[in-house]
């Protein structure tokens, strides 16, 4: 396993992206894409962790991971298996961010949530 780990984390070297979509809501993302004649290599990803999906378009293929969970995992095993420094520094940066926000969702429904527990006790 840790050879496929090792190759994961230089497909997202060359490849991957940390993103976080901010549109009404917040959603987290980690993405390879590649050329639509390497979707096997995407299968093979999205296979071998269990967790993802790989699609194809137009011109090229994605394996996408929006899970939090799943997105937690992949940051376990980039801890294991560092990426170079300017994607390192990339996912230290994500991580702050994705901290950040999880705080602050925390901090601001986290009592409303409260709230309507005790309504209903």
């Amino acid at each position: 396993m840790s050879d496929f780990y090792e190759r994961l984390a230089g497909f997202t070297d060359a490849e991957g992206n940390f993103y976080i979509i901010v549109s009404g809501s917040c959603a987290f993302r980690f993405q390879i894409n590649l050329d639509k004649d390497d979707i096997d290599v995407l299968y093979y990803i999205h296979k071998t962790p269990g967790f993802g999906e790989v699609r194809s378009y137009h011109n090229f293929s994605s394996f996408t991971v929006t899970r939090l969970k799943d997105i937690a995992q992949l940051l376990k095993i980039f801890a294991q298996y560092p990426l170079q420094v300017q994607n390192g520094l990339i996912i230290e940066t994500f991580l702050k961010l994705l901290s950040f926000i999880l705080t602050l969702v925390l901090l601001f429904f986290f009592p409303f949530f409260l709230s309507r527990i005790n309504l209903y006790t």
